[in-house]
């Protein structure tokens, strides 16, 4: 459903219907999934690492979660669970983020096929990268310039728009009092 945010789904265990997604804009799709809808900002990052590289990321800034399936990988189109790319996907916030956390992050890299071994795994869910410190640079220039542009947290102590709850502004290290 994340690969393919154009087209509808609608997923179903016995009568009850699991899932329900109309086709809608990559950013709203990530809102439903990842985000289970709530109002968290979401901050995109697009970068091209050199010819057959390019990296599209997605951070709902300020949901952190204690397991890791909030990293989702997409290669070429294709969900993964690749240990690599999850190292790869944290490491930007091992200053950011309290021990036992996961960010919640959806990360889409396109790469040149040739660039890639994916018979490593029988069910193909991990890959080999011919040049993995390529990947490694280019996850950690976006991941890092986004924490950098934007803090590594949009709220303290609440959910966005709770009202009750002070935001805090990284660019001036003031606290903003609640309206």
């Amino acid at each position: 459903a994340l690969s393919h945010p154009s087209v509808g789904f609608r997923l179903q265990n016995e009568e009850r219907t699991v899932l329900n997604l109309r086709p809608q804009p990559e950013e709203d799709r990530i809102r439903a999934i990842v985000a289970d809808g709530e109002d968290y900002p979401i901050r995109k990052i697009e970068i091209e690492n050199g010819p057959g590289l390019r990296l599209t990321a997605w951070w709902i800034q300020g949901m952190s979660l204690p397991h890791s399936r909030s990293l989702i990988q997409l290669v070429n189109g294709r969900v993964l669970r690749d240990r690599v790319l999850q190292q790869a996907m944290m490491q930007p916030f091992r200053q950011s983020l309290l021990p036992g956390k996961f960010p919640a992050l959806v990360a889409r890299l396109e790469i040149d096929p040739r660039e890639m071994d994916v018979n490593v795994h029988p069910t193909k869910s991990e890959i080999r990268f011919l040049d993995s410190r390529r990947i490694f640079t280019a996850f950690d220039q976006a991941l890092g310039m986004l924490i950098r542009t934007h803090g590594a947290v949009a709220h303290v102590g609440g959910l966005p728009g709770s009202g009750d709850v002070p935001d805090f502004s990284p660019s001036s290290g003031q606290v903003i009092p609640a309206s």
